[in-house]
């Protein structure tokens, strides 16, 4: 069945890191989320087309977006975890692949499995 919620995230983080994004899905928008063993929580979004994308994290204050260039953020200093994490976002978000997203799965070209 369509348009069912596969994914549902309480936030973790105390009420002085601000309210969460609410952020939707949306064709073409790439979302990655991160936790990690302390529950710092952590998202990645990238519009497309954009040459950039954001990161949202409760511990950094989650009405900042910090802005992800070349699969690193700006002023932050991320744990290795969180690095790789956010560069596996940003290479999943800016794969040759994404401009054919469809219903946010990549459509490999010429029918070829993207492995």
């Amino acid at each position: 069945m369509s348009n069912q919620t596969i994914l549902r995230i309480t936030n973790h983080h105390a009420a002085a890191c601000g309210t969460p994004p609410t952020i939707a899905e949306q064709p073409g928008r790439y979302l990655g989320y991160f936790e990690n063993e302390f529950g710092e929580q952590w998202i990645f979004v990238r519009e497309p087309g954009a040459t950039t994308g954001m990161l949202y994290g409760g511990d950094a204050g989650w009405a900042t977006g910090y802005p992800v260039i070349d699969g690193q953020a700006a002023d932050l200093v991320l744990d290795a975890p969180e690095t790789v994490w956010l560069r596996a976002c940003w290479d999943a978000a800016t794969s040759p692949l994404s401009p054919g997203r469809q219903s946010g799965r990549p459509t490999p070209p010429d029918g070829e499995l993207p492995f």
